[in-house]
């Protein structure tokens, strides 16, 4: 053994011995990091005519340790820490009395300071918050360039950064609330620090507290380095960055000159590298209903391919790009020209073999229909769009290869998950381990034809038959196709889809050619289009989609972090439509209101909405429950597993949190989304009192399975399952696909051949013994 592997073994052995020092010997190594303070929202306990009670809470963080008290004071003679006569405590919330209707009518207005003190003392910055009864500070937020947020390995929320070489133009939107005659902000305020600034980016980045009592409370003034806006004017163009990190933070003022406070990378900063002060080339987006180029940039993009179908009509748009926020100036776009560069105007309006005029508001192509030719020959059409914004030029080129439906076929089941393979050590398959399923394990509970020895067991250890055998299905897995996307014209071949995509693989983010955790392809579809699964239905497929982890997958691209509260959420509130028109789970599964992604211990009950007490959707059972050892016995399902493994109690599931409601002209109003199934848990309570089994059927709360049909999907449908059907037990498994596959899309399941099931049953009877 090496000197330095030695020494690496001793120390990891003191590390274990010492236990409890294991902290004290990293400080050694590492220099501790204080503490930090986040507010939440005051709320009012008790009101009376002259005052008002607050209830104030806050919560302590320490990256490397853990918070061991708190110092807290109330209206503080100045903002100098030293100078403030602190109170400690261990508690995380204080009550404020605020007088009402003092000083010639304004209420009274208080300021509570905390500081954190972690386990070694280390003391954080000061945090403050107002309140004041007369008065609703107010809000900013940045809505352009978006960047997205992550979590680290340690599960910690990193936001990441904006590159851009030499200039970049940021949007924001302000809101006051109580307003007078208007709900904007009397005034913005915005710094951009830098390299040479005073204040260094990164310190702000980690400590936005800090950052905003420095500048609040500045020596030479209040916000002393700032940049006036007014309130009409919410953007700025920053050019000429000088290389290197920097930090752009903008803050609204009201009527009364309060402020919106301590800024956040999540809401109003926004951290950005310059890497040279070259020009770049704009960036545009051009995309259709459910298809999306991309970000052209440059005169020479490569080609983008795109399937289109038949006898449909393309409206193809353009606009300036969401995360860069490129200012165009003008567009213009030609289909087939006979040449690129022949320049001659337009014959009229039915000319688009040659370019339209420039025009910065004429940002739609209306394209087709389309008749794809008979095979082998295929008709292929090139589109060009060129956007300018003053300084230079971009284009994009889509070749639109046109396919036609043909629905020859039943059933495709796409498997979408990243579940994890076999492995062969020295020529030997090894035994599957960790949480069932892996990713042969699941092939055998869904497709299995059954009585077939199991491998790598004894003789007489037999597979029972998977959840669609007997139903005529195709199947396609999507791990190793790497950028390679399921192609609209293999869909268009089947009259039913089935996606899976479970929980934890939906949160992978790696590329899709990663060889060991690559991404789904429905994430990836859902970040960079094209959304052909959302063109599938409209075209009169039939869809189901579940595993607990497809919605996720789809959406978490364009997630906005700021409402993951207090898991990931998907709102229609967001102002960066994370789920709104244009976004599949909002058209297509018709999910329009809020949902969000949970890993609880799951239970399963029928719920009809309006079609409680009748007939429809009856034959459902009743409840689901996850598998026991008495309703499924790990011998013969997952011979040789630990049952620990195999019996489950959470799962991820995907769920609507608020009303939903879906209505559509069919001759007159009706809902076109059916409710099939809630899902409760002890963190998922249901809300009131006397909510009983019947009335949450009616009216269900956590709808978690769903039914969209309606004239918006032209012929279309889609089931939505959020959790994973091989979490039941296998007699409700196989009720939920019959249910599917049968009552809704009309298949009939072929019986199980005698022989296997004799097998089956002797198999059965001897482990019962």
């Amino acid at each position: 053994m090496s000197l330095r592997r030695l020494a690496l073994l001793s120390f990891a052995i003191v590390l274990v011995l010492l236990g409890g020092c294991a902290r004290k010997l990293r400080q050694i190594l590492e220099p501790n990091q204080a503490p930090a303070v986040r507010f939440e929202l005051p709320r009012v306990v008790t009101k009376s005519a002259q005052s008002r009670t607050y209830e104030v809470r806050w919560k302590g963080l320490d990256p490397d340790g853990h918070v061991d008290h708190y110092l807290v004071a109330i209206d503080p003679p100045s903002s100098d820490p030293a100078s403030i006569a602190w109170m400690a405590t261990d508690r995380t919330s204080q009550q404020v009395v605020v007088a009402e209707h003092i000083d010639g009518g304004h209420s009274q207005i208080r300021r509570l300071v905390v500081r954190a003190v972690d386990d070694l003392g280390a003391m954080s910055p000061v945090a403050l918050t107002k309140l004041n009864p007369d008065n609703v500070p107010p809000s900013v937020r940045i809505t352009c360039p978006l960047v997205n947020a992550y979590r680290d390995q340690f599960g910690r929320l990193v936001y990441g950064t904006a590159y851009f070489p030499g200039a970049v133009r940021v949007e924001w939107q302000g809101d006051d609330s109580d307003g007078t005659g208007t709900h904007r902000p009397t005034l913005y305020k915005y710094i951009l620090l830098g390299p040479d600034t005073e204040f260094p980016p990164l310190l702000a980045i980690s400590n936005p507290d800090s950052f905003y009592n420095y500048y609040a409370h500045h020596p030479s003034g209040p916000w002393t380095g700032w940049t006036d806006r007014a309130p009409d004017s919410t953007f700025v163009t920053l050019r000429n960055l000088a290389s290197g990190r920097h930090l752009f933070a903008v803050i609204a003022f009201d009527e009364q000159g309060e402020d919106s406070h301590v800024p956040s990378l999540a809401i109003n900063m926004l951290s950005i590298v310059s890497s040279n002060t070259g020009t770049l080339n704009p960036r545009f987006r051009v995309f259709a209903e459910d298809m999306e180029y991309g970000r052209p940039n440059g005169l020479s993009p490569a080609v983008f391919r795109v399937q289109v179908p038949e006898f449909t009509s393309i409206r193809w748009h353009v606009e300036p790009d969401f995360e860069t926020c490129d200012l165009m100036n003008q567009y213009r776009w030609v289909l087939d020209p006979a040449a690129v560069d022949d320049f001659t105007p337009r014959s009229g309006v039915n000319d688009i073999h040659h370019w339209s005029a420039w025009s910065q508001a004429d940002t739609l192509a209306r394209l087709g229909p389309f008749q794809a030719p008979l095979p082998p020959k295929r008709d292929v059409h090139l589109l060009y769009v060129e956007g300018d914004d003053g300084l230079a030029r971009s284009r994009a080129i889509i070749s639109l290869i046109v396919v036609p439906p043909t629905f020859t076929k039943d059933v495709l089941i796409v498997d979408d998950t990243r579940l994890r393979p076999d492995f062969v050590v020295g020529g030997a398959l090894q035994p599957p381990s960790g949480p069932w399923p892996t990713a042969a394990e699941l092939d055998t509970f869904l497709y299995a034809r059954g009585g077939v020895t199991w491998q790598g067991h004894l003789e007489g250890t037999v597979s029972l038959p998977g959840m669609f055998h007997g139903y005529s299905c195709d199947t396609l897995g999507t791990r190793g196709l790497g950028f390679a996307v399921v192609p609209l014209s293999t869909l268009l071949q089947y009259r039913r889809v089935i996606w899976i995509a479970d929980g934890l693989s939906a949160a992978l983010v790696k590329p899709p050619n990663d060889p060991v955790a690559p991404e789904t392809w429905l994430r990836f579809m859902g970040g960079h289009g094209p959304m052909v699964l959302a063109t599938y239905v409209r075209l009169g497929g039939k869809l189901w989609l579940m595993g607990g982890g497809a919605a996720y997958a789809i959406s978490d691209p364009v997630n906005d972090p700021s409402n993951d509260v207090p898991t990931k959420t998907y709102s229609s509130a967001s102002p960066r439509n994370e789920l709104g028109p244009g976004r599949f789970m909002y058209d297509i599964a018709k999910w329009q209101s809020e949902y969000r992604i949970a890993r609880p211990a799951p239970r399963f009950a029928r719920a009809r909405g309006r079609f409680a007490g009748t007939a429809t959707y009856s034959q459902l059972p009743a409840a689901l429950h996850p598998k026991s050892p008495i309703t499924d016995l790990v011998a013969l399902e997952a011979p040789g597993r630990n049952p620990a493994d195999f019996y489950q109690t959470v799962e991820s599931v995907e769920f609507l949190q608020k009303p939903n409601p879906v209505v559509e002209d069919v001759g007159g109003p009706v809902s076109t989304l059916d409710t099939l199934f809630r899902v409760s848990a002890p963190t998922l309570p249901d809300s009131g009192e006397g909510n009983t089994g019947v009335d949450l059927e009616r009216n269900p709360e956590y709808p978690v399975m769903t039914y969209a049909h309606g004239p918006s999907l032209m012929g279309g449908s889609m089931v939505t399952t959020g959790f994973p059907i091989w979490f039941l037990q296998r007699g409700e498994c196989r009720q939920i696909v019959d249910f599917v596959m049968h009552d809704l899309w009309g298949l009939n399941r072929a019986a199980v051949p005698a022989a296997a099931a004799a097998r089956r049953g002797a198999m059965t009877r001897s482990l019962n013994r």
